[in-house]
């Protein structure tokens, strides 16, 4: 390693280390009494297993981040050297620090592309590794108040506030300028409708290769006809004063804003506009986005048709592999579940929140020093090579399929299909059952089938081997409850007992009960095939059908999957 690197390795992992021991006095410095926090950690973890199970098996999947849009985890992660970014830009010059990166040109091109005037869509290639960075999961890049940005007001003032969310640049900053040199990070990876880096310094780390004036195809399709958004500056619409938060420089702009603030805490700022599609209002002050020239346009059937194809970008990081440019380190992985300062006053992930009223202070304190620990962790070497994602994997592909196919059987109740969930229940509990041992013996075998061996752990990955453990506890104990009904005692074939309709029924619910508990994401699907100019599309913010932004707050738990495409507009 060069000399270089080992000194900015080493002092990066001096400062994780000493921002450490300040965390970890700050938390003994709180006058807590956990005697009156409940539940215990152990059934902290009991209650939220389900909930770390599938934020280990979401990470960088588009799919269930979606599903469970208020991220609770942290992971540190690199990117390899000679990967593809984008940035999209409304002048030629190269964009201050701190500023977003686009993992797919569909995604930097919507943003800007769309909104008339000049318009760059930059290439930049990696160098070297760009990392260590901080991965956050669940729609962390939505600037909502319903709980999504949470996590990241947990890193910067250890407590959430929905004040200014929607000042997505100096949360940026702050996250670069506060965090990043704390725990030793060079930027953080966050999810809306796609995946974007914040990265803290464009001085290292990445070339421009490519800086390409797109400009002529708005033209092409007409759609540079102002009207409906505010007009650039350079139009004749553009008559009125500007403000002084509206200069043609986003910096200059984002600090007269402010200014503005400053000055006057509750300014009486002007109603804000229907924002142009893919264009985030949180990124730009009152009435003014940064570096585009003044505002938007009208949609037009180019601009809609050019969210289509940032939604069909996205898909393809629904499942399977995910975001493969990134690199996660899984034993790094850090959940705000499983604390026992932390209350969940529903079962439904999308109503998880980091606030006061559901987090401890202290547990907001400690979350700060576990991710300053983790990348520690990281620089030093410290990590196992685990592939938590994959494990979850294994449960998930065992037993994603056949617990509906079970239970559709037993609704269905003829002699031909109990014979059909024999065979699917024998077949599941083959690889560990033994009729000779007891029934604690084989629910431990078969809670176990995919983490034998795996101890040692670190607290960090304690906690996900122990969330692995109690998913699959609960599905052995069921359908081990199960066979005593629909096997002989023995295991002998030679006598198959009648199941009674209202025992099939009791079976049925239990299966119903454990899916709803274990609320994976491939049961959340639409209701037909699509096509292939067709997504299955569930709204992901910014992006609705017809490309206009989603609202902030909107319960997700009311929103179905459909079969979507541009020509259904």
């Amino acid at each position: 390693m060069p000399r270089g690197a080992r000194t900015l390795r080493i002092s990066r992992m001096l400062q994780s280390v000493s921002t450490c021991i300040f965390l970890f006095a700050a938390i003994h410095a709180q006058q807590v009494s956990f005697a009156d926090i409940s539940p215990s950690e152990d059934d902290a973890l009991q209650r939220d297993a389900p909930y770390i199970f599938n934020s280990v098996n979401s990470l960088l999947r588009q799919w269930g981040n979606t599903l469970a849009p208020n991220g609770f985890s942290f992971t540190v992660a690199t990117i390899p050297a000679g990967t593809t970014l984008y940035h999209g830009r409304k002048d030629a010059n190269d964009p201050p620090s701190p500023e977003w990166f686009a993992f797919d040109a569909e995604m930097s091109y919507a943003i800007m592309g769309g909104r008339g005037g000049t318009t760059f869509l930059r290439t930049y290639r990696t160098t070297r590794a760009l990392g260590p960075l901080l991965y956050l999961d669940g729609l962390s890049a939505a600037l909502t108040t319903s709980g999504t940005l949470d996590g990241q007001n947990i890193l910067i003032d250890g407590y959430v506030d929905d004040r200014g969310s929607f000042n997505d640049y100096t949360r940026a900053q702050r996250l670069c300028a506060e965090v990043a040199p704390l725990i030793g990070v060079e930027g953080f990876v966050r999810m809306n409708a796609g995946f974007e880096l914040i990265w803290c310094d464009w001085s290292t780390g990445v070339e421009l290769v490519l800086n390409n004036n797109v400009t002529h195809w708005a033209p092409i399709f007409n759609a540079s006809q102002p009207g409906g958004f505010p007009p650039p500056p350079d139009s004749p619409e553009w008559n009125r004063t500007r403000r002084p938060w509206e200069t043609d420089n986003g910096v200059d702009g984002l600090f007269a804003a402010h200014q503005a603030v400053l000055d006057d805490p509750e300014p009486e700022f002007p109603p804000p506009p229907d924002f142009p599609p893919g264009h985030p209002p949180g990124r730009r002050p009152p009435g003014r986005p940064p570096h585009d020239g003044g505002g938007g346009w009208r949609r037009s059937p180019f601009v809609e048709y050019l969210n289509w194809e940032w939604l069909r970008s996205a898909t393809a990081v629904y499942d399977g592999a995910g975001e493969m440019r990134l690199q996660l380190i899984p034993s790094s992985f850090v959940s705000a579940y499983g604390r026992t300062g932390l209350n969940l006053s529903s079962s439904d992930p999308t109503q998880h929140r980091l606030t006061n009223a559901s987090l401890a202070q202290v547990e907001a304190l400690r979350i700060q020093s576990d991710v300053a620990t983790a990348v520690a962790d990281v620089l030093v070497g410290h990590i196992s090579d685990t592939d938590w994602r994959g494990v979850t994997d294994q449960v998930v592909n065992r037993y994603g399929r056949r617990l509906p196919e079970l239970h559709a059987l037993l609704r269905n109740g003829t002699e031909d299909a109990v014979q059909q969930a024999r065979f699917s229940l024998a077949s599941l509990l083959m690889p560990f059952f033994q009729p000779t041992q007891s029934r604690a013996t084989n629910v431990d075998t078969c809670s176990r089938a995919f983490v034998y061996g795996l101890d040692s752990l670190s607290h960090r990955e304690n906690k996900i081997l122990q969330a692995v453990l109690l998913v699959q506890r609960d599905i052995c104990d069921v359908l081990l409850t199960m066979r005593d009904d629909f096997f002989s005692a023995t295991g002998s074939e030679s006598h198959l007992p009648q199941v009674p309709a209202d025992t099939l029924e009791l079976h049925a619910e239990n299966l119903l009960q454990l899916m709803s508990r274990l609320r994976w994401h491939m049961w959340v699907q639409c209701d037909e095939h699509c096509s292939y100019a067709e997504v299955c599309y569930i709204e992901i913010w910014p992006l609705r059908l017809g490309g206009r932004p989603g609202p902030p707050g909107r319960d997700r738990s009311e929103v179905k999957p459909i079969c979507a495409g541009y020509v259904d507009k």
